[in-house]
């Protein structure tokens, strides 16, 4: 068993334990001997530490009075660290179970007394259902007991999701002051809230709008890469509620970039942010791996949403159709597809009494040897239904030595719809002749940076490993929180 009283993360943020994770960050613009001194500048550098190495000198912003004329004022560096290290989900166990029990016990009977035959209420029993958000008006306070008696939940105007705030929270303040409580206490844990206090991101433009969902059945079939991002989406967290260790999102930590999402960036984010996260991305550097979190019985995943793509897990190995394997044939092959495969038919068309073996049916006596017919008729018959799906166990067995068949490209091949794209939804904007919210479309990017032309899965290794985790059982249910930064109203 793990001890629960430590957050197991995905990153190398497992070793710091949790005492220390849950203290605040000083913020850096404090004089020099008081940030140095602080629990909150300790906790700080530990979780640097945990991700660049001990050997990484800590850095702070530099502090001063006064700027000479032509000289570069230092942005602050300690959010820029804190960001890039919590960049790679983290996975931990929720902070306060109990209260997360409670919160669900109670939403659950709202809802059986709210559903009926109308289409909303069926909405509302398998939906995405919107429970409020708490806003941050200023920098956090520095002991979160202190921010969680501040704080409310409240309804939200210009929520992603459907608002049921009233009718799931509305006339209930112990219940608000819970998903409060269970919120803020998990952004703490994530290391989130240091972030808020160390990066000055709350000022006179900015606010901070958390948004929370119950998302009470995830659709196991939505299993394309995306960001949750409508441009504003700081940090998602996610609150699982099973009762057995199962298969978290699968991510890929600093994709390929965009520059039209970018681009939206300058628009819809703070310049603190988009320094820092131009940062993260410099140090994370690129990948070509598929990771997978594993999480807890209810246990929390976070990331910063900018710096990963995610996606709900695919609990078994890519596959390829047989008609994509033909076509990989063709493509790598063309000559000795087109021979094989007209002998192939010929031999089917022949009467099942006379059929001899394949290279009975060569034109031109291509066959070289027995094994290579042999293989050849193998992959054909295999391949005889172009729905057929083939995944790297039977691409392995068709050909043990690899001598027609890549498992690599061909697994790449017959994913490239979840994992070779990601969506990235489109701004939510007010025009300034409407007093709504419009929505650009999204769009699809690669997810494979440039020479780096095949993804590869940690959880492909798992399986072949017999070690995989398992999906959820039941209906995949947990809280989803967005950390939104939002322009103040003038």
């Amino acid at each position: 068993m793990k001890d629960r009283s430590r957050p197991a993360t995905a990153a190398q943020c497992e070793a710091i334990p949790a005492a220390d994770r849950t203290e605040s960050a000083a913020r850096t613009r404090d004089n020099a001997s008081s940030h140095d001194a602080s629990p909150h500048a300790a906790a700080q550098r530990r979780l640097i530490t945990a991700t660049f190495g001990p050997t990484r000198q800590y850095r702070r912003a530099q502090t001063t009075t006064a700027t000479p004329p032509g000289a570069t004022v230092q942005r602050n560096e300690d959010s820029a660290e804190l960001l890039t290290a919590m960049a790679k989900p983290q996975v931990f166990p929720g902070p306060d179970v109990e209260v997360q029990d409670q919160i669900v016990e109670r939403l659950e009977r709202k809802i059986t007394l709210e559903a009926g035959s109308d289409q909303e209420s069926s909405k509302l029993t398998f939906g995405i259902n919107g429970l409020g958000g708490i806003v941050l008006h200023d920098k956090p306070d520095a002991d979160v007991e202190t921010l969680i008696k501040r704080s409310q939940l409240v309804e939200l105007d210009d929520g992603a999701v459907s608002n049921r705030h009233l009718r799931l929270t509305g006339d209930d303040p112990e219940l608000r002051a819970m998903i409060v409580r269970n919120t803020l206490k998990t952004m703490e844990q994530a290391g989130q809230l240091a972030y808020l206090r160390t990066s000055g991101l709350i000022d006179d433009e900015f606010k901070v709008v958390v948004e929370v969902h119950y998302y009470r059945q995830r659709d196991p079939n939505a299993r394309q890469f995306h960001k949750d991002t409508l441009g504003q989406t700081l940090f998602v967290n996610l609150n699982f509620l099973n009762e057995e260790p199962i298969a978290g999102p699968e991510y890929i930590v600093n994709p390929p970039t965009s520059e039209e999402h970018d681009r939206d960036l300058e628009e819809t984010m703070p310049l603190e942010f988009r320094k820092d996260l131009k940062v993260t991305r410099e140090r994370l550097g690129r990948t070509d791996k598929v990771e997978i979190a594993e999480v807890m019985p209810k246990g929390v995943v976070a990331f910063v949403d900018e710096a990963v793509h995610h996606k709900s897990p695919t609990t078994e190995h890519r596959a390829a159709t047989a008609a994509q394997v033909r076509s990989y044939l063709q493509q790598h092959f063309a000559v000795d597809f087109k021979a094989y495969l007209d002998a192939f038919e010929k031999r089917k068309a022949s009467f099942s009494f006379w059929r001899k073996e394949i290279g009975y049916y060569l034109e031109d006596s291509r066959s070289q040897n027995t094994d290579t017919d042999n293989l050849w008729q193998k992959i054909l018959s295999s391949t005889d239904d172009p729905h057929a799906k083939l995944d790297r166990v039977k691409l392995v067995a068709l050909d043990p030595g690899s001598r027609l068949l890549n498992p690599d490209e061909l697994a790449d091949i017959g994913g490239e719809d979840h994992f070779g794209q990601a969506s990235i939804p489109g701004l939510r904007r007010q025009l300034p002749e409407q007093d709504y919210l419009t929505s650009d479309p999204s769009r699809n990017v690669t997810t494979k940076h440039e020479g780096m032309p095949l993804l590869k899965r940690t959880m492909s290794d798992k399986l072949l490993a017999k070690q995989s985790p398992q999906p959820m059982a039941g209906r995949r249910a947990f809280f989803r929180t967005w950390v939104r930064a939002v322009r103040k109203q003038k």
